[in-house]
């Protein structure tokens, strides 16, 4: 069984509070789709995917299905935000299951895995990095039943609690995968994929695909893999294709790579394929750098389908995108925006604040510059430290997965879950940074109002339930600050 855990929301003290922390909107669990249909190809094994947050599961539904699955193995996929119900998920399974394997995975158990060994010594093992390959020896060597030292230290890419010492064992570093397209697509057929095909969703009726793995840049804040890879054009519309006829309500695609931008080559060669086997009509988005675009990638792009492009730009202070390691600057960004808008393909870009080195001036710098792009959306968030990162070097945190800020137990934040850390800067505490960020984001939605009535029109067809819960949250009172009302009298 291969779990994504459930929301902070089912687990105290979340649970006895009145307010609901910030929700996910994280789409089918490609992880785990990738590593089911690894399992399946390669392994005789029956595999079920639970997805806790779409079915709205507790943890107590989760035993109930366990019991009823009865599986041998139970993998679990850990991001830092559901960190703490996926340790008292699988303490729970530990105490009614002792003897089935608990194998954590996924992005913070990758670089928190001392911690959780540690702390939490109701997971087995943690597999480490990519998971398909290292999971399924792991599994094949689980099951010949004639487990020794040895046998469990040739598996490649996991770490677990030597039983006689406690030590904690890290095996020898597993290679990334290098052909892609040696992996099967993920399995999305062992759940009710219907479900995540919806209108107000980025891109109305979409669905996610992986056209490549990793990234060639290292921000601070990123713990992405270095080593970028791809798949072939050839794969990536034959898995379109088969979504298309088994989904006939797919609209759109979502690549949902670190970077798609990476080779600029490569993003024609699939354009074209894409146009050659008639599939422009379907609208797409990436995510991209804004120094790796150029007009030809563009027109491609248009050609294609892509009607919305994601830029993570951070901040619009060429001071903080140095401190960043963004290695780009305004200007840069400025230029990029406004070629994708003459070519016509729509812009998303995101800002963030509470970067190191942040003050008032600077936030206010991101806020103007934020202005006078011309793109029809800006996403605001507050910088937070994950595990792996830079950040977490910079400001080390001893358990992730204990991290809480009480005070938005009972008054949860609009925008972040109360056990997300944030980037501590002397400038500006975390109360200060939310007041912030409301008011920024409430300025630029009248200001995309103003300027793209026809885009906010859009939204708001297209997304009502969303865009009328987010707007609650903008307008709701909040409490009168000096250095909020000083912030209002810059950024006009």
């Amino acid at each position: 069984m291969l779990i994504l855990p459930p929301s902070v929301d089912v687990i105290e003290p979340f649970l006895s509070s009145p307010k609901k922390q910030v929700p996910l909107l994280l789409g089918f669990p490609l992880g785990l789709g990738y590593i089911a249909s690894y399992l399946l190809k390669h392994g005789n094994y029956e595999v079920k995917i639970i997805d806790s947050l779409i079915d709205n599961l507790s943890i107590e539904d989760l035993l109930h299905i366990i019991r009823d699955f009865d599986p041998h193995y139970i993998g679990m996929t850990i991001y830092t935000v559901l960190s703490k119900p996926a340790v008292q998920l699988a303490q729970k399974i530990k105490k009614e299951f002792p003897d089935k394997y608990i194998i954590g995975g996924g992005a913070h158990a990758s670089d928190d895995y001392h911690n959780l060994l540690t702390r939490y010594p109701y997971f087995d093992f943690i597999v480490k990095d990519e998971g398909e390959i290292t999971l399924f020896e792991l599994l094949e060597t689980l099951n010949t039943g004639k487990l020794s030292l040895t046998s469990i230290k040739n598996v490649k890419g996991i770490a677990y609690r030597d039983p006689n010492s406690k030590e904690i064992i890290l095996t020898e570093k597993r290679k990334l995968v290098k052909n892609l397209d040696e992996l099967p697509p993920p399995a999305r057929h062992l759940v009710n994929f219907e479900k995540y095909i919806k209108r107000d969703t980025l891109l109305p009726y979409s669905i996610e695909l992986m056209s490549s793995r990793g990234c060639t840049h290292r921000c601070v804040f990123c713990s992405f893999q270095s080593v970028w890879r791809s798949r072939s054009g050839e794969e990536m519309i034959k898995e379109m294709k088969d979504l298309i006829k088994s989904y006939p309500k797919v609209k759109s695609f979502l690549f949902y790579d670190d970077n798609f931008s990476v080779h600029k080559q490569r993003v024609i060669d699939l354009c074209k394929i894409i146009i050659r086997e008639k599939l422009q009509n379907y609208q797409w988005s990436a995510l991209c750098r804004a120094d790796q675009m150029n007009e030809e990638m563009l027109i491609w792009m248009k050609k294609a389908g892509c009607t919305k492009i994601m830029y993570g730009l951070e901040s619009g202070d060429d001071s903080i995108l140095k401190t960043l390691n963004k290695r780009l600057n305004a200007l840069q960004v400025k230029n990029c925006v406004d070629l994708t808008n003459r070519v016509g393909i729509n812009c998303l870009t995101f800002f963030i604040i509470g970067n190191p080195g942040e003050t008032f001036e600077t936030v206010n710098n991101s806020y103007k510059f934020s202005k006078q792009l011309k793109c029809e959306s800006t996403v605001w968030s507050i910088m937070q430290v994950y595990p792996g990162t830079a950040l977490a070097q910079w400001q080390p945190c001893e358990d992730f997965v204990s991290y809480l800020y009480k005070p938005e137990i009972k008054n949860s934040s609009d925008f972040m879950s109360a056990n997300l850390p944030i980037y501590n800067n002397p400038a500006l505490d975390r109360e200060q940074l939310k007041a912030l960020h409301k008011k920024i984001f409430r300025k630029a939605m009248i200001h995309k109002a103003i300027h793209h009535p026809f885009f906010t029109f859009k939204r708001v067809f297209f997304m009502p339930g969303p865009i009328f819960r987010f707007f609650l949250r903008l307008i709701k009172r909040e409490k009168k600050h000096t250095y909020t009302n000083a912030f209002s009298h810059s950024t006009n």
